[in-house]
């Protein structure tokens, strides 16, 4: 079970408080009195109900970054269907180049970020079997 990450919902703007607290009572409201959610799926739908409010606040920067980590947190806790969190990640990337100014319009920052992740745990992978190695001499 994950904890949910309370501090998303700690600092509130001036903007965003009403939209957080509402929120923060529907997240209590779906974990136990130790703070552990009970139903990943309904935790990822409202995490995903949160982000799509963050993202209709840009250009500020900040909603912008809570977006992409809820999202995120949507996507890790959804076991399956999680194409129309992964469309609204890839909405958001799109947006933030566009922002930035970026040449690149069409990069797809969440294949990147895959990819990343990827050579990260095969990294891991590799480092741990090599201390093994070590080890075993």
């Amino acid at each position: 079970m994950f904890i949910v990450p309370h501090m998303l919902l700690a600092s509130k703007g001036k903007s965003n408080a009403g939209g957080f607290e509402k929120f923060s009572a529907g997240l209590k409201s779906l974990c136990d009195e130790n703070g552990r959610e009970v139903d990943k799926r309904k935790t990822a739908e409202l995490f995903y109900q949160m982000a799509l409010e963050c993202f209709a606040q840009s250009p500020d920067r900040i909603s912008l970054i809570r977006s992409a980590a809820l999202l995120n947190a949507a996507i890790v806790r959804k076991l399956d269907n999680v194409k129309h969190i992964k469309a609204s990640l890839c909405k958001l990337c799109s947006h933030l180049l566009a922002v930035a100014g970026s040449n690149v319009k069409k990069a797809n920052l969440v294949e990147k970020a895959k990819d990343v992740a990827d050579e990260i745990t095969n990294m891991r992978i590799f480092a741990e079997t090599a201390l093994q190695d070590e080890r075993l001499q």
